[in-house]
């Protein structure tokens, strides 16, 4: 398991190709939500390598999420990719990624969403004290990354990844002292990258990203 705060695809240019082998192609995928959000967002794109060019599937070969064949759709810049929309409250749980050809299993992946809620309401005004939040819908052990930025042109604000154990979220009074006084932009992500094994070797990568987002006061 991996973890990353940025996903970004190669900088360099990618290609956008016709059908390939499924056999051969590698599968990438992100789901992205936000809190307040109704509905996540699940993209799926075949690559012919990781951060490669991007490729079709054959006719006979699909894509499928719970056991439902995706649509492919496709623009100029990107390629080919599939792209769905769940409504968040009622995806929670476990689901399956396959990957089909004339009727074979080639891949299977799966990935668990849970929202990601504090138990109590972050207030509208802090002060420069600790601040303690009790989160829900994250792993016993799991990853936050913290950004919080106030009005000030050049001030860099905090930006900080922590280890968030039994949904105990931390960020001390310190952090808040670099923050200028009024409006402040706080974000909380939880952001993961893992790769999906094959017989020789990773054959994808999924990024399953959660973002928090609250506009406080700080006193």
């Amino acid at each position: 398991m991996v973890f990353l705060s940025v996903y970004s695809c190669s900088s360099r240019d990618k290609k956008h190709n016709g059908p390939a082998s499924p056999e051969l192609l590698y599968l990438d995928y992100q789901l992205n939500a936000e809190a307040g959000d109704d509905k996540l967002t699940l993209k799926f794109r075949f690559l012919d390598e990781e951060d490669g060019d991007v490729f079709s599937l054959p006719a006979g070969a699909g894509l499928f999420l719970d056991g439902e064949e995706l649509q492919a759709d496709s623009t100029k810049g990107s390629g080919v990719f599939y792209e769905v929309h769940k409504e968040m409250e009622t995806f929670a749980g476990i689901h399956e990624v396959e990957l089909r050809n004339q009727g074979k299993t080639l891949l299977t992946d799966h990935f668990s969403f849970r929202p990601i809620r504090p138990v109590y309401d972050i207030p509208d005004t802090i002060d420069r004290g600790d601040l303690l939040l009790e989160l829900e819908g994250l792993e016993p052990e799991d990853y936050i990354r913290t950004t919080a930025t106030d009005t000030a042109f050049y001030n860099p604000g905090v930006n900080r990844l922590d280890t968030i154990k039994n949904g105990q979220y931390f960020l001390a009074a310190n952090e808040l002292g670099k923050l200028h006084s009024g409006p402040v932009q706080l974000l909380l992500q939880r952001e993961w990258e893992l790769y999906l094994e094959g017989e020789n070797g990773p054959r994808g990568k999924k990024s399953l990203n959660f973002l928090l987002k609250k506009e406080i006061y700080l006193r």
